[in-house]
């Protein structure tokens, strides 16, 4: 039980762990310090960012907010999770890496744009069908994407999940957080005449 119950940072760590994996770029330590030297913005869609342009700040805040909508906790866009995607992108990925991450987000702002002006409706708000549907062609490559738009959204959505669980939000409300394990209790009693097994 106690394997199974590792500390905030073990999680945190194995969460930097997959989303760095894919890209094989910095070990998960220097990942976790470039994330942890992230200072959230008020309103970081608002501008540009270190690796996007405004635009696509704006289009990775909603792609970010489908991924991990809000519920009764809040989602990926009011954890800032696109403000810390940038911050990733920019301080741990490769020049190769961030263009495939803005050619991913085009695509996605490029198809949000044109079902938007179809339902003549505001960029961001669709229908939950269409929304369904975007997202199913997303994560699969089907058309209007294809296979390298899916492996930078991928990228994308590994490092949205993580932005958002290592978010104050994401720990604290999303999980059950406990800030101290508690009081040690032996699960096994021993007397002073019995002997310990050894495995």
């Amino acid at each position: 039980m106690a394997t199974l119950n590792r500390g905030r940072r073990d999680a945190i760590k194995r969460i930097a762990v997959s989303a760095t994996a894919g890209a094989g770029l910095i070990s998960a330590s220097a990942f976790v310090a470039a994330a942890q030297s992230y200072s959230r913005s008020r309103e970081p869609h608002a501008a540009a960012g270190l690796v996007f342009d405004r635009l696509q700040m704006q289009a990775l805040a909603i792609l970010g907010d489908w991924i991990i909508p809000e519920t009764d906790t809040k989602g990926a866009y009011a954890a800032d999770a696109h403000g810390l995607v940038d911050h990733l992108l920019h301080q741990c990925y490769a020049s190769v890496d961030q263009a495939l991450a803005r050619l991913c987000v085009d695509a996605f702002h490029r198809e949000l744009d044109a079902v938007a002006s179809r339902d003549a409706g505001v960029l961001g708000e669709v229908g939950s069908f269409r929304q369904y549907a975007l997202m199913n062609a997303l994560e699969s490559g089907q058309t209007p994407f294809d296979a390298q738009t899916r492996q930078g959204y991928l990228e994308l959505k590994s490092l949205v999940v993580f932005a958002y669980f290592t978010s104050k939000i994401g720990a604290t409300r999303a999980l059950r957080y406990i800030a101290y394990p508690g009081k040690f209790v032996a699960s096994i009693s021993l007397d002073e005449n019995a002997r310990a097994d050894y495995r």
